[in-house]
């Protein structure tokens, strides 16, 4: 390796011509940018997740609570540990109600809901209209019977009807299934299909925290190993482009179009599948951005280079390296996960939340369509994540902004350079991600791993694949939860 920390010769331009090149108006893109950035940012702000994405949050979290239980003893710590659970809308109290009776017992079920019937006396529960109000109220004393029968040791609920019972299905879907399907109950055949995902949500949750600390240890060897070497590591990213300009223009243009798309399509009726409703902007958008260089006048092989599109220097190794990167920047993403985990302790302890409002972990709309689909859908997910998601998020800020910013502030040195381009990419990055301002730590961190890969390979191969693992193993652990 070379010992040399500057930059390497970039790629020759055009031989003739230069000074007659567009330089591009990047004061202008970058107005586009920060107000989109900015925008989106305000917006997710002061208006967080939808009342139905919290509430898939809150069923992926009781499905683990659940398979916890039932795999070792603790369930009195457990439900203590639930406890936090039990705020935000009707339909949460009430799944809540149903997740007490199964980790605490009946006689905690019916306190749970004498608790929520007065709070909708009250009028303190949050709700759409009164009509949700009535359908909480006749959800709870359905509830009551099914509980009070448990209590006084029916488990097979005489009180409850076959209507009854198919109106807890259709309103509290899982927890509905769960709720009538009690321990030692008489139909174990459907009490094990019931716990089926709950078991296997439990199973990896553990897998993946030890799966995590375990990677996030041999993460942290091989970035004091970075820390030690980097001087001496030949990055293949080089600056001298004269088209660095253009790139702004180009990732402004994506923003306007991808997001333009997203809400024009968002607006069709129902029933549109999520590849389209997903895919078409994405593509649209990245075939656009990735032609604008070529039309105002670069030609298309220095775009293709200076953009990442290139197989890189050892092809067959280049996700090997990608998976270097993004371990090395799994302790970082572990750090953005520890505080994120304080500052939702320290909100909640010091009333930074409205008691009864719906969780605040950050959440993805993804969640909501993979608890509510089917096989067609999942596999349309995973496409969208693993393969679409890393072209286009890699296309984009890996390659065309990163290289623009790479050239505007290369004339401070590489590691400068470097270090504030990865800043700016990976907060716009993580900005416009929907999981909202909390969850922006941890995806920075996960952003710094990729911009790493790319910055060292100069392809995009080792972020595309790592950015295509990460996403496809976190989608396929939400499936199996849902499935």
């Amino acid at each position: 390796m070379s010992t040399d920390f500057t930059d390497t010769p970039p790629a020759p331009g055009p031989p003739t011509g230069i000074a007659r090149l567009p330089r591009g108006h990047p004061g202008i893109a970058w107005m586009v940018v920060i107000t989109a950035v900015a925008g989106l940012f305000v917006l997710r702000l002061f208006h967080p997740p939808t009342e139905g994405q919290q509430i898939d949050v809150f069923e992926i979290q009781a499905r683990a609570l659940v398979g916890a239980a039932g795999l070792g003893p603790g369930r009195g710590q457990i439900y203590q540990e639930a406890r936090e659970l039990d705020r935000g809308p009707a339909a949460q109290r009430l799944g809540f109600v149903v997740l007490a009776g199964e980790l605490k017992g009946p006689d905690e079920a019916l306190d749970r809901l004498n608790e929520l019937k007065d709070l909708l006396n009250k009028d303190e529960v949050p709700h759409a209209d009164e009509a949700e109000v009535q359908n909480a109220r006749a959800t709870a004393g359905i509830l009551g019977r099914l509980y009070r029968d448990y209590s006084d040791g029916d488990l097979s609920a005489a009180n409850v009807g076959e209507e009854d019972r198919q109106t807890l299905q259709r309103r509290l879907g899982w927890f509905g299934d769960l709720a009538l399907n009690p321990r030692g109950g008489p139909n174990t055949a459907a009490r094990a299909a019931v716990l089926a995902p709950a078991e296997r949500a439990a199973v990896l949750d553990g897998v993946m925290v030890v799966g995590g600390l375990g990677a996030g240890a041999i993460g942290f060897s091989l970035l004091v190993l970075f820390a030690v070497l980097w001087r001496h590591m030949r990055a293949r990213l080089t600056v001298g482009s004269p088209y660095g300009g253009l790139y702004a223009e180009s990732f402004a243009l994506w923003l306007i179009l991808y997001v333009g798309l997203s809400k024009a399509l968002a607006l069709l009726p129902a029933g549109v599948p999520l590849g389209l409703e997903a895919g078409i902007p994405g593509v649209l958008s990245l075939a656009a951005a990735v032609a604008w260089p070529v039309l105002r006048g670069a030609p298309w092989r220095q775009v293709r280079r200076d953009i990442g599109w290139w197989a890189g220097d050892r092809p067959a190794l280049e996700p090997f390296y990608g998976v270097v990167c993004y371990l090395a920047a799994l302790p970082l993403v572990i750090l953005g996960a520890v505080f994120l985990a304080v500052v939702m302790r320290l909100r909640q302890q010091w009333g930074g939340h409205d008691l009864f409002g719906p969780t605040d972990a950050p959440t993805h709309p993804i969640v909501d369509y993979i608890l509510h689909s089917g096989w067609s859908g999942w596999l349309q997910a995973l496409f969208l994540a693993s393969v679409m998601a890393p072209l286009m998020e890699e296309t984009m800020f890996r390659g065309v902004l990163y290289r623009h910013l790479r050239e505007a502030t290369g004339r401070m040195g590489r590691p400068l350079s470097v270090i504030l381009s990865a800043l700016l990419v990976s907060f716009v990055f993580a900005s416009l991600h929907p999981q909202g301002v909390l969850a922006i730590p941890v995806l920075m961190a996960l952003a710094f791993g990729f911009t790493a890969a790319r910055e060292w390979r100069g392809s995009l191969i080792p972020s595309m694949t790592v950015h295509a693992l990460h996403n496809g193993m976190l989608l396929a652990m939400l499936i199996l939860t849902a499935g």
